[in-house]
């Protein structure tokens, strides 16, 4: 798999962070599984198990990417290239770590390797009552393009939401572009 460099650089991370922080984007490793997978369970009512995580490690098309804040993983993304198209398949951030701006970061990154690539479309399932979720992703762009019903083993439907960039540099925030 080729994998972009790490960024790494001192940036605050919101709600009260030092400006020390270190914080690095890396492609997931095998010895990052015990801290994944602790995220993973405390993230998900159906976590992925270790045997997923080693799966997706294997297949070319996968991208698993961790952030880390001070040398600890602060969260981490999954996702498939699809050639023209990205799709989301997993991204956690450790409960410590929430509403940091974790997720936001990851989706960044994301934006920029897409860009890098031309790759404009990018989609992925949410769970209906992934509140937190679901305003991350609008934030950045992406609006509900359909449901899957009772998608989840437990029942609850899937949202199926998707984004489409005409331009081909990163994006941010809806917010930020805005200047709030």
């Amino acid at each position: 798999m080729k994998y972009d460099q790490s960024i790494t650089a001192p940036q605050e991370l919101a709600q009260g962070q030092t400006s020390d922080t270190l914080w690095t984007i890396r492609p997931m490793q095998n010895s990052d599984l015990p801290q994944v997978l602790a995220i993973e369970r405390s993230s998900y009512p159906e976590p992925w198990n270790e045997e997923l995580f080693h799966h997706e490690l294997s297949l070319t098309n996968s991208h698993l990417l961790v952030g880390c804040a001070a040398q600890e993983i602060a969260g981490y993304l999954c996702f498939w290239d699809l050639g023209c198209e990205v799709e989301i398949h997993n991204i956690a951030t450790a409960p410590s770590m929430r509403r940091r701006g974790v997720g936001q970061r990851l989706l960044s990154y994301l934006d920029e390797w897409m860009a890098r690539r031309g790759i404009s479309d990018v989609f992925l399932e949410v769970r209906c009552g992934n509140e937190a979720a679901i305003r991350l992703y609008q934030r950045y762009g992406f609006s509900v393009t359909g449901q899957r019903r009772r998608y989840y083993s437990d029942g609850e439907d899937a949202l199926l939401m998707g984004r489409h960039r005409e331009s081909s540099g990163p994006s941010r925030p809806l917010n930020e572009a805005k200047g709030s």
